[in-house]
């Protein structure tokens, strides 16, 4: 808003300038004198000032029905936010959504305060091109960013992020909630040669049968600053461990979803940026209690868009089970269809389909975070970055959710805290009711 501010402002003073010379110009009464440049200028000037001035106030206005819409929200939140006569106009997983943004201190109290937010000593999740590289996708870094919060907070050591791979900026689409994990210089560029007081855990792909046992203490060391990196978070390996039983036992009366959705929402929160842009687009999506929003993540893995995916997670030929579920679901016009996928395929066949004037969508490049193509720009990535982030929170949003075998997705149920309406796409192409407890168990990952 301040950009577009800025440009209309600048706009207006050229418009004024052009303006003034054409008065005095009139005033003298000399047409010869009057340069065509400046009525071009005039012109111009006029409608960049309109254009400008229209977007500024589209995003004024936008922000302010947001803002005023949060605060009563959040009003009405303190007495009852489960309670559906409160929120009417509102779904149960969009009004829990919105207790993300004022449920703070329940969230602070859940986990306690962390014990290294001072401290000098670092646990740092890194991601970056050298000795830390091989990140996996979106949920595997922020899986691993959680397991790093955590194990910081065991050891009493500080928590930060540094992504530093070909990428944008987190703090573009995520920024801290409770915990803030920034670090705006780097302390180390490169970790070829390791300093002294520098020591580098790799966890990536692995689990531990003697986890419980371990003792993180010993692990991370004297060292000031631990780089770290994995992209798991083994919540049953945490609620085993013997060592700490004390400092976790906060989780022991939690499922592993309520957990990874408990320790998701003390480290991010959406954008500003994007928050506005979530909100607004479910304004228009859903404004009424007669209208549903029906969500799939279709994730195919290996497929023409995303031609270096380390595996294939599904087919193509699967896909009519995904339409079918989805006219079942989408009967009317008042349910919308949003669809998050990694395949063009799955995109350009969904337009294809008897429900295709419902689809509500989210433009922008279907590219891997980690896996792109050589020829991606960074601008490719930012802009693929920004998509993903986005389509995963609005399928925390959804009334209706079928997810895959993927991270984005399983987090995204997690997050989202219901049971209600959540289905999985199994990778034969069968689509089963499922239960945010079972959901590993399904993809056999537990």
């Amino acid at each position: 808003m301040l950009k577009v501010q800025l440009i209309s402002k600048s706009s207006t003073n050229r418009f004024q300038t052009s303006f003034t010379k054409l008065i005095l110009c009139n005033a003298k009464m000399n047409v010869k004198a009057c340069s065509m440049t400046t009525v071009f200028i005039l012109l111009i000037g006029a409608v960049t000032v309109l254009y400008c001035s229209f977007w500024a106030l589209q995003e004024v206005f936008a922000t302010d029905k947001l803002l005023r819409f949060l605060t009563n929200a959040s009003r009405l939140f303190d007495t009852s936010w489960e309670d559906e006569t409160y929120v009417p106009l509102m779904s149960r997983h969009r009004r829990r959504f919105l207790m993300w943004y004022f449920a703070r201190p329940d969230i602070a109290s859940l986990i306690g305060p962390d014990t290294g937010a001072e401290a000098t000593q670092y646990v740092i999740y890194r991601c970056d091109t050298g000795r830390m590289s091989t990140c996996g996708g979106w949920a595997d870094r922020i899986k691993g960013m959680m397991t790093a919060y955590i194990i910081a907070n065991l050891t009493g050591r500080n928590f930060k992020v540094e992504l530093l791979a070909k990428g944008c900026d987190i703090t573009e689409y995520l920024i801290p909630n409770l915990v803030d994990w920034r670090l705006p210089v780097s302390f180390h560029k490169s970790l070829q040669k390791l300093p002294n007081d520098t020591g580098i855990i790799n966890f990536m792909n692995q689990r531990f049968a003697n986890f419980s046992e371990l003792n993180l203490t010993s692990l991370t060391g004297a060292e000031r600053f631990v780089y770290f990196k994995t992209n798991t978070f083994h919540v049953d390996l945490f609620k085993s461990a013997i060592l700490f039983e004390h400092e976790l036992s906060w989780m022991r009366s939690l499922t592993h979803d309520q957990v990874t959705a408990t320790v998701y929402k003390r480290l991010f929160v959406l954008h500003p940026r994007l928050q506005v842009k979530l909100q607004s687009f479910l304004f228009r999506t859903v404004p009424t209690p007669q209208h549903k929003l029906v969500c799939v993540h279709v994730r195919m893995g290996q497929n023409p868009t995303i031609p270096r995916d380390s595996e294939i997670r599904n087919s193509p030929e699967n896909l009519f089970r995904v339409w079918e579920f989805i006219e079942e679901q989408s009967k009317t016009d008042f349910h919308k269809v949003f669809i998050m996928a990694d395949s063009m395929q799955t995109i350009d066949e969904a337009g294809n389909q008897s429900f295709k004037s419902r689809i509500v969508e989210n433009p922008g490049p279907i590219i891997h975070v980690e896996r792109y193509p050589h020829e991606a720009t960074k601008s490719d990535i930012c802009q693929a970055e920004d998509k993903i982030v986005f389509d995963q929170h609005v399928l925390m949003n959804c009334d209706i959710l079928m997810i895959s075998y993927s991270g984005l997705s399983q987090m995204a149920a997690f997050v989202r805290g219901s049971d209600h309406g959540l289905y999985c796409l199994l990778r034969n192409g069968t689509i089963v009711p499922c239960t945010t407890e079972n959901i590993l168990t399904v993809y056999n990952q537990g």
